[in-house]
């Protein structure tokens, strides 16, 4: 696509089994991190808790220490959802709430909105997450990878939620979506005045359209936690890998993490960027684009040239232009998504269950009648073949 799309309002003219492995980490090794720390806290829209402008994610993790190094190093927000991390996220931030006072952190967990759902297995669901988390409430309830408006403006929904905020086990309520119809999605829970945070995928790669929903949602006190916020996830081979080799010298994941939210935070109306940090490395160096006002050149340099590396090959979220319209029932960007998590995050177990979950029709190898070609370039056809092979159970 070029790099015309990653300038935001002239960004480049001015700125651009582990569960128990956690418990290894005691109290008395947290106060001895020493590392950058969380620089600005935002307010939580209207829930009524200023949180760190960079957060934790929790999803594809293998052990918990860098929920604690994070959390010493001045990070309070915390983003989960039952079965991530095979199911000890929830766990692990729990361990946290143990060891801190309640009501100066920030969690949030999901319900997952599907066919049949009822208001008594939503209220279990957080029941259960409750339970892990080790706390009596949540401060967001998430619906979770929502992917259509019936999911969002659902009378099941805000009936589970009423309850449990009456019974004080949740305060807000929010909504994620990467889906082609995100934009809709967020645009419709800003305007709903029924939901209390949005949580859309947002990144120097993917921002167009989002701006405006995004600064609707501040003006009326309605929380933005974004996601996705390193599109791709690239170092480990390719083009990308040489890219760094050849152009960018020593520049690595630590360079693009802090470039990347960097980017992010620089908007004051997102209230966190989400990033799950996988290890202590990652949290040093990622914490450090906290309270960044403006990005140097040599940042807006290594976007750039991160940007058109992986244009061919990074699925935006939110883009459905290769099926709209046609009636190809393959789910091309989950399926790309799951891709990137087998190649990229290092969750191949995980990537592969998620895949095995679409129906047949809607796996790689589905009818691809009228599939229009990418307008990034990406060949849609030949990642499609390389995804099933990968992500195919025998």
């Amino acid at each position: 696509m070029g790099m015309k799309g990653i300038s935001r309002r002239g960004f480049f003219k001015t700125a651009v089994g582990a569960a128990a492995a956690s418990t290894a980490f005691t109290s008395a090794s947290a106060d001895a991190v020493e590392g950058p720390r969380i620089k600005d806290y935002r307010p939580l829209g209207r829930i009524g808790i200023k949180v760190s402008d960079i957060s934790c994610g929790s999803y594809g993790m293998s052990e918990g220490m860098p929920l604690h190094v994070a959390q010493q190093l001045g990070v309070n927000y915390f983003d989960t959802g039952p079965g991530y991390s095979k199911g000890h996220s929830e766990v692990w931030i729990g361990e946290i709430v143990r060891k801190s006072k309640r009501e100066e952190l920030g969690i949030s967990t999901r319900w997952y909105v599907k066919p049949g759902v009822t208001k008594g297995s939503l209220l279990e669901s957080l029941d259960t997450s409750l339970s892990n988390l080790a706390t009596d409430y949540v401060d967001v309830i998430i619906v979770g990878g929502a992917k259509s408006l019936g999911q969002v403006n659902n009378d099941t929904v805000f009936s589970a939620f009423d309850a449990a905020k009456k019974a004080g086990k949740a305060k807000g309520l929010g909504v994620a979506s990467h889906a082609p119809a995100m934009i809709e999605i967020m645009d419709y829970a800003v305007e709903s005045d029924k939901y209390d945070l949005i949580m859309p995928c947002y990144n120097f790669v993917k921002w167009q359209g989002l701006d405006k929903v995004i600064e609707k949602a501040a003006k009326k006190n309605i929380a933005v936690t974004v996601m996705k916020t390193k599109p791709g996830a690239k170092l480990q081979g390719g083009k990308v890998r040489e890219l760094w080799d050849k152009k960018l010298g020593e520049m690595g994941d630590a360079a693009l993490g802090y470039a990347a939210l960097s980017w992010v935070v620089t908007n004051p109306s997102v209230t966190t960027a989400v990033i799950t940090m996988k290890n202590v490395d990652m949290v040093k160096a990622y914490l450090s684009a906290s309270g960044t006002k403006k990005l140097g050149a040599k940042q807006q340099k290594l976007l750039r040239q991160y940007a058109d590396a992986i244009s061919d090959d990074y699925c935006r979220p939110g883009c459905d232009l290769c099926t709209r319209g046609t009636g190809c029932t393959v789910q091309v960007q989950d399926i790309m998504r799951y891709r990137m998590y087998f190649k990229y995050y290092g969750i191949e177990k995980t990537a592969m269950e998620e895949y095995s979950g679409l129906a047949p029709d809607e796996k790689a190898a589905g009818d691809l009648t009228g599939l229009r070609s990418c307008p990034y370039g990406i060949d849609i056809a030949a990642k499609l073949k390389e995804a099933g092979e990968l992500l195919s159970m025998a």
